[in-house]
């Protein structure tokens, strides 16, 4: 075979100057057009009606959460497992078979005395996070604070479920989130709109539960789990309050694979996805010191969803606070208060 002479000799081709402009112009083009995307969303809030829009936030998604009328008309079959009791509360571990062939699990905790119906919330964890760690469960977190218990404390049933985000060096079990986002995505979805459906489907079996009040779901997450309460309440309006928890920001910023979408940046920022759950209730928290999820980028984009709540009529409805902490579930307790007051009161 021919041997070719390096031409360059010992010269350094490294930081070419042709490469750096290459990267720098990449770099320049793609911001000039998130500006211009920023004017398209702009007018997409103006022209289009609310319920089109969710349409359109859950086509983004994709298959198979595009699909969740034709799930809902399936029964969700499920067994539970009592696991045990602390204090006040029952700990009981269900299983459900989601979709056809899917099946999941959650901890279910159940505040002990007789109520005809529970309000339900909902408490996702984030990445690396388990049911158990959102249930203190185990040794103390670093940053769910008792998260789960909180609310059972106010008399809600609470159910954590595990979705595909545990940490395998703790709990066993290596999977590839990516490459099934991957294959989602080539199937015309995403791994979020199938735990997004998931979820739905859980609802489905809350809500024809006798001892659930069905007219007082709330969901709240932090950190991954934020992101997840944030879409859940955009996407299914039988969520009566959402609680977001250290995630809520700007999406050029912090545009991660799990929530970045085609044509998001002409239509749904964190901001716009709020404004789906308007009129219903809101609230966003954000540490002010959390190394993560800056807060710094956080407050201008809570300040349009709190714009959009305004216009929509329901100011009142939609809570921002920055809090003395890191990436963590607030330790003080206002924002469990005021979602809890309306989840059990507000209309």
């Amino acid at each position: 075979m021919r041997e070719y002479k390096n031409v360059f000799g010992s010269k350094d081709y490294r930081d070419s100057p042709d490469r750096a402009r290459y990267a720098e112009d990449l770099a320049r083009w793609t911001e000039a057009r998130y500006e211009t995307a920023r004017e398209r969303r702009d007018g997409y809030m103006l022209n289009t009606a609310r319920e089109e829009r969710r349409g359109d936030f859950i086509a983004m998604h994709g298959f198979p959460l595009t699909e969740r009328a034709e799930y809902a008309a399936l029964p969700v079959s499920a067994e539970t497992e009592f696991v045990g009791r602390d204090g006040d509360v029952e700990i009981v571990r269900v299983r459900l078979e989601a979709l056809p062939g899917i099946r999941m699990f959650g901890l279910l905790f159940l505040p002990r005395g007789r109520v005809a119906r529970r309000p339900l919330v909902f408490c996702q964890h984030g990445a690396n996070g388990a049911p158990e760690y959102v249930g203190s469960m185990l040794a103390d977190s670093a940053n769910y604070n008792h998260m789960a218990r909180r609310f059972a404390d106010r008399g809600a049933a609470v159910f954590a479920p595990q979705l595909l985000t545990w940490l395998p060096e703790t709990f066993g079990t290596p999977y590839d989130r990516g490459k099934l986002d991957s294959s989602l995505r080539q199937l015309g979805g995403s791994f979020t709109a199938l735990e997004l459906l998931l979820l739905s489907r859980c609802v489905d079996y809350f809500a024809a539960r006798k001892d659930i009040d069905a007219e007082r779901i709330g969901f709240c997450g932090l950190s991954w789990g934020g992101m997840y309460a944030l879409h859940f309440g955009a996407s299914d309006t039988r969520v009566k309050a959402t609680y977001s928890s250290c995630f809520f920001n700007d999406r050029a910023a912090f545009n991660w694979p799990d929530w970045s979408y085609k044509g998001q940046a002409d239509r749904f920022f964190d901001a716009e996805a709020a404004e789906l759950i308007a009129p219903r209730y809101l609230y966003v928290e954000c540490g002010a010191d959390d190394p993560l999820f800056l807060l710094k980028s956080a407050e201008p984009e809570a300040a349009r969803a709190e714009g959009y709540f305004k216009r929509a009529g329901c100011a009142d409805r939609f809570r921002f606070r920055a809090f003395e902490g890191a990436h963590e579930f607030d330790r003080d307790d206002g924002g469990v208060e005021w979602f809890m007051e309306k989840l059990t009161g507000g209309r």
